[in-house]
């Protein structure tokens, strides 16, 4: 029989050993320990702490449980007790255990803390807040607990609060790189993109294979549109972790991006081969697909998201576009609706209290449409509306002020009132029946080709002085055509694609002859673009083409022809029957609505589009115009 004073040296020396790191050692003698005393509270606690340490959690939690059993009121115990118990994703029951162990030791910051961080994984961060800042009551000078406490804030949206909160475990500790990386992504998440980029240079000194920061690191340069730089940042993560399916997913994202459509379909089937179910590696590569021009791949990649996840409003949203593009209407809208619950659609629903139209008759009530997203989307989904003004429904039309006087010229029995915040009272009018967005029509007007109006080619009308002032004021003694040009798209997310350079134009000019001149139709300051061409490209001083509408499709309809690329300037040379020729992008630029491959668009029957291949630059596209400007206007 070992003697207690024995026992004791021997529960010290492995008590020596443990703390040394020395794991493997220490674990014999608390063994020895428990044979001659099996309930020891002790031996049995530690032993489960190096269970737990060597990775044997259900070992761990036995011999914890055994002690917690010898001694119930010690809370160090219980506490490591729910440690061992979120190990093996107990999370409710660690909860308890911690609960206990804060009613045994009210400033027992630890348990509050690792309360907090399982809160934190159950994604209830509110209460990880409250847990948080009990243990910061107890110790304010705790780093990481500022840390997690950030980590609560951020996944709450409370970026700046986030920010503060880091800042405090970044002081605290300067050698804490979390705190530089997660205040970094928070910094990202304010639009803060220079003072992120540096927090995260900061954590990469600190611990330059921290993998989150390397990769959130590239997720900022992606916002920021620094592909070639995200990528590098992507690949160092990857040379770490080649598994890392979030960094492969995004990075498949960028290379979509860039428009290497190739290697961007690598990069997601590799993470789709590690995950199957990521369900935004899929949607991502149905992306990929649409804009390569591979929409039956696309769909299925999408359908494959929406088997795993239903309710993904992104899946069909893209799905949507993707029908849409290939002419499959009545598939196509359904789909479309859910936009309005997408994170990518940046334009909410205006929250009129009316009933949805759904098609029926209104029996004499009236309807009130009302316009979404850009003035181009807002021209080209107005055709629907102007068919319903057209067959004499009562319409009340919502739409941008800077379309008003179009709309009323262009149909003088509708009510056109200009969309403000709150809604005028002229939405709420008693005699409005029911609403509906001029997109959403598309599931009613617009089912099939068949639906498109042939017999019209306009449904806006311009001032017919205005048109006459502007070409009398534009031939002058030498020219006899005019043909108006745009070559800018200033879309957030994917004018750049759009966007041409006005140089490159040169062909277009050598083969238009003496006899055209050219017009200024872009919006914003051309001055110095002008300059850089060898070119008179008229330009009128006194006409602000972004904000006088009106006054822009005055000028389009004094034009013989307008070529574009694709922005409001070809919508409303389409909707007022101008004869127009629109430079359609490929990739990321390529609208739906401009549909697969012909070169017509059913939306306005006097446009024709020229399409550019994918991985060309624009001079082919400009070629191809530059070769069929002389003959289509006869000079």
């Amino acid at each position: 029989m070992t003697s207690a004073p024995a026992l004791q040296q021997k529960l010290m020396q492995a008590f020596a050993l443990h703390r040394a790191g020395e794991l493997a050692k220490a674990e014999p003698l608390y063994k020895d320990v428990l044979r001659a005393a099996p309930k020891h509270f002790d031996a049995l606690h530690m032993l489960g702490i190096v269970h737990l340490q060597t990775g044997r959690s259900e070992e761990a939690l036995r011999l914890i449980k055994k002690a917690v059993a010898v001694n119930p009121k010690d809370p160090v115990a219980l506490n490591n007790q729910g440690n061992t118990q979120r190990t093996l994703r107990r999370y409710r029951d660690a909860i308890a255990s911690y609960d206990l162990a804060m009613s045994l030791k009210p400033d027992y910051d630890e348990a509050f803390k690792n309360k907090g961080d399982v809160l934190q994984i159950l994604g209830r961060h509110d209460e990880a807040l409250i847990s948080y800042s009990k243990a910061l009551r107890i110790n304010p000078n705790h780093a990481e607990l500022h840390n997690n406490s950030g980590v609560s804030l951020f996944a709450l949206g409370r970026y700046a609060e986030a920010v503060e909160a880091y800042n405090k475990a970044a002081a605290l500790n300067p050698r804490y790189a979390p705190a530089f990386s997660n205040r970094a992504d928070a910094l990202r998440m304010l639009g803060r993109y220079d003072e992120a980029l540096e927090s995260f240079r900061q954590a990469l000194v600190l611990a330059p294979v921290l993998v989150e920061a390397l990769a959130n690191y590239g997720n900022t340069l992606r916002e920021m549109r620094r592909y070639d730089e995200a990528l590098v940042q992507y690949d160092k993560v990857l040379a770490i972790d080649p598994q890392h399916i979030k960094t492969l997913n995004n990075r498949g994202a960028v290379l979509r991006d860039t428009l290497r459509f190739p290697e961007a379909l690598e990069s997601l089937d590799k993470a789709l081969t590690l995950k199957p179910d990521y369900t935004e590696a899929l949607i991502n590569r149905g992306t990929v697909l649409h804009e390569y021009g591979r929409d039956d791949e696309a769909v299925a990649s999408f359908d494959k998201a929406l088997a795993l996840d239903p309710d993904y409003a992104e899946g069909h949203w893209n799905k949507a576009l993707a029908l849409l593009t290939q002419g499959k209407l009545a598939e196509g809208w359904p789909e479309f609706e859910w936009r309005w619950k997408s994170g990518g659609f940046r334009f909410p629903p205006r929250g009129f209290t009316q009933p949805t139209w759904r098609g029926e008759d209104l029996a004499g009530g009236m309807l009130l449409v009302w316009g979404e997203q850009g003035i181009g989307d807002e021209v080209l989904y107005g055709g629907m509306a102007a068919d319903l003004a057209e067959r004499g429904l009562a319409l009340t039309w919502e739409a941008d002020k800077r379309l008003m006087p179009l709309i009323a010229r262009s149909y003088p029995k509708i009510r056109a009132v200009a969309r403000s915040t709150p809604p005028g009272p002229a939405t709420v009018d008693p005699a409005i029946k029911a609403q509906i967005s001029t997109a959403s029509l598309g599931q009613y007007l617009r089912r099939d080709g068949a639906d498109f109006p042939k017999a019209r080619t306009r449904y806006l009308k311009a001032d017919e002085a205005r048109t006459a002032g502007y070409r009398a004021r534009l031939l002058g003694e030498q020219a006899t055509r005019l043909i108006g040009v745009s070559w800018i798209s200033q879309n957030p997310d994917f004018g750049v694609y759009k966007t041409t350079a006005l140089p490159a134009w040169a062909p277009i000019w050598q083969a238009a002859g003496p006899n055209v001149r050219f017009v200024d139709l872009q919006y914003g300051d051309t001055t110095t673009e002008r300059a850089a061409v060898a070119l008179d490209l008229a330009h009128l001083d006194d006409l602000d083409v972004f904000h006088d509408i009106d006054g822009l499709a005055a000028l389009i309809a004094a034009c013989d022809l307008v070529i574009t690329v694709s922005n409001t300037t070809a919508h409303l040379a389409g909707a007022l029957g101008v004869p127009v020729w629109v430079m359609v992008s490929s990739g990321s630029g390529k609208l739906w609505y401009w549909g697969g491959e012909t070169n017509s668009s059913p939306w306005y029957p006097t446009m024709r589009l020229f399409r550019q291949r994918p991985k060309e630059d624009w001079g082919a596209t400009i070629a191809s115009i530059a070769g069929d400007v002389t003959q289509s206007l006869g000079v």
